[in-house]
């Protein structure tokens, strides 16, 4: 088993070492150890102590730059934002100049996320009745409805069953043993996508 020095931080095994060969400094004699090694090893010591502090000033000092360089970047946005709205807010600048400035022009109308067929859907089943269905997002972003529809037995006709915005859902309360197909569709806004893949249960 290795001995708990090992598992000290650095700053705790700087000051258990110097307690250790203090100690067996002043006891050397029974020790037979040759006092070399005790040398070495409290010269090895301090290089170790001042490595440490001179990484903590390091790490001070790049802290303190980290808030500089967080302070400063704000301001400049800041100022970029003000000469945004100052050239925006101008009737005499064309959007062109707008653009060439670097800035983005704003077209008044948002566009509309174009909603993706969702894929790799499954379903699993439980002997309480709950049917599991689990699909891939297919790069659809966070926002979008995911549409969920069954088909029970041998119904020809899809059956909206809910709503939802994970790519999970429990349908509860089925019947064991009970043929059902599934389906996922994406929808975003007024746009609905094609349908995913169909899984089908016997529960």
């Amino acid at each position: 088993m290795a001995d708990n020095f090992y598992k000290l931080s650095n700053a705790e095994f700087i000051i258990w070492m110097q307690n250790m060969l203090t100690f067996v400094e002043n006891n050397i004699a029974p020790t037979g150890i040759d006092p070399a090694v005790i040398t070495d090893a409290k010269t090895v010591r301090v290089s170790l102590a001042n490595n440490l502090g001179e990484r903590q000033a390091l790490e001070d000092s790049l802290a303190g730059k980290n808030q500089e360089i967080k302070f400063n970047r704000a301001s400049q946005n800041k100022a970029a934002a003000k000469i945004q709205a100052a050239l925006k807010n101008n009737e005499n600048i064309l959007n062109s100049f707008i653009e060439e400035a670097g800035f983005n022009v704003d077209d008044g109308a948002k566009s509309p996320i174009a909603p993706i067929a969702p894929i790799n859907l499954v379903v699993t089943g439980t002997s309480d009745g709950t049917n599991s269905l689990k699909w891939g997002r297919n790069a659809n972003k966070y926002g979008v409805l995911f549409i969920i529809e069954a088909k029970f037995g041998d119904a020809s006709q899809w059956t909206m069953i809910d709503v939802v915005k994970t790519a999970k859902y429990d349908h509860i309360n089925q019947t064991p043993g009970a043929k059902v197909q599934y389906r996922i569709r994406t929808k975003s806004g007024d746009a609905v996508s094609t349908a995913s893949n169909v899984a089908v249960i016997y529960g």
